[in-house]
């Protein structure tokens, strides 16, 4: 009753017998209306290939549990994301008679890793411009036959770029730097 994580079971065809009052917290969905539909229909259209292939995997290998996440429908039509575990019950001939699982809300971390994502994909876009930007300067500064200087305080001394030393017609070994 007060744990964090829901808990459910099914039949082989995916018909959902029983799930836990934390169904009703995380979906908005009382137990009922969860056991009306196959769970298929609970799962957002485009993870539903992979809930699929992750149950049939369990089917043929009834021995060894499965882990995904996917996005289950609440109430509201919006979708939670869930990671799932899932095992398969058998019977004595080895036939998969159910299935149990647990659904924890990971919903949080989902928001984070897309934040995140974006965030990187900002930073990428950035550099891109920035190493643009650097590639036209230094075109600029080519094309234009102008040299950069600076004066090392730290270390009293004149560097000047490969630009500078061209213009002055100096090899960096003759220009001492």
């Amino acid at each position: 009753e007060y744990a964090a994580d829901a808990i459910w079971s099914s039949t082989p065809e995916g018909r959902l017998v029983y799930v836990s009052p934390q169904f009703e917290r995380l979906f908005g969905l009382k137990p009922m209306e969860l056991l009306e539909r196959p769970c298929r229909d609970w799962t957002h259209p485009e993870d539903r290939e992979l809930v699929c292939t992750q149950m049939a995997k369990l089917a043929e290998k009834p021995s060894t549990p499965v882990n995904f996440e996917f996005r289950h429908e609440c109430r509201d039509g919006s979708y939670l994301w869930v990671s799932a575990s899932a095992t398969a019950a058998v019977d004595d001939l080895g036939k998969v008679v159910s299935y149990q699982g647990i659904f924890s809300d990971i919903n949080e971390r989902k928001a984070t890793e897309r934040a995140l994502h974006c965030r990187e994909q900002q930073y990428a876009q950035l550099a891109e411009k920035l190493t643009n930007v650097n590639r036209r300067l230094q075109d600029v500064l080519e094309f234009s036959s102008i040299g950069i200087w600076e004066w090392s305080v730290e270390e009293g001394k004149l560097i000047w770029d490969d630009q500078m030393l061209k213009i002055h017609g100096l090899t960096r070994s003759e220009f001492g730097n």
